[in-house]
């Protein structure tokens, strides 16, 4: 059997032959002024250890409930970068192109020309700002944000989402109707200033879902 999976060392004289990536989350919760509040972070690895040439790309991100009336109002900040440090914390030094590629497996983190983890693929960033919250009648709402930095003039490995790199910024607004007891339907609206390339030019679009519960 083939123990590559279980070898972890990865270096110029000890090269692992799998294209494996390593998942680093710290996550704390408590409360301030009698408000919850979370904040986390997570850290993907692409190489050798979590510290020396990790090769790592970051998420950090916090939340707060803010009372309203009976509820709460969940605000959350967001920010997503994969243009990778070549340590955990040596944000000066970068290897652009490395998040999700790997020179012995030609697609890399994806299966079907869809990243395995972030949707915008290598050396992209994510501003997000989002409020969600709930009415006394169980109607859910949440309205988000987005500010997406998608890929880089220096990856020359090249990011699936777009041919070439471009600003996009995203506002999305949805809520949830409870209909009957296991019967829920779901509008979402969503407009944006562009699109990846070869699209250009701003975007809107309209979705609608019922879920059942049995």
């Amino acid at each position: 059997s083939d123990l590559s999976y279980f070898n972890l060392a990865n270096d110029p004289n000890h090269v692992n032959a799998t294209n494996d990536e390593g998942l680093i989350d710290l996550h704390y919760t408590n409360t301030i002024g009698g408000m919850p509040f979370e904040v986390y972070t997570q850290m993907m690895n692409e190489d050798s250890n979590p510290i020396v040439h990790s090769v790592t790309s970051h998420q950090f991100g916090a939340s707060i409930w803010i009372p309203i009336v009976k509820d709460a109002m969940r605000l959350t900040l967001e920010y997503t970068d994969t243009v990778p440090t070549v340590d955990i914390f040596s944000f000066g030094t970068v290897f652009h192109g490395s998040a999700y590629n790997n020179s012995d497996y030609i697609d890399g983190m994806r299966y079907r020309d869809r990243t395995l983890g972030f949707s915008l693929d290598s050396d992209s960033r994510l501003l997000s700002l989002q409020a969600s919250w709930a009415d006394t009648h169980n109607w859910t709402y949440e309205v988000t944000l987005h500010h997406a930095m998608i890929d880089n003039p220096n990856n020359k490995v090249g990011n699936i989402v777009t041919t070439l790199p471009v600003v996009v910024n995203i506002g999305e607004a949805r809520v949830g109707i409870p209909l009957f007891k296991n019967l829920k339907l779901d509008l979402a609206g969503r407009i944006q200033d562009d699109q990846p390339r070869p699209a250009r030019g701003a975007t809107g679009a309209i979705e609608g879902a019922v879920t059942v519960n049995f």
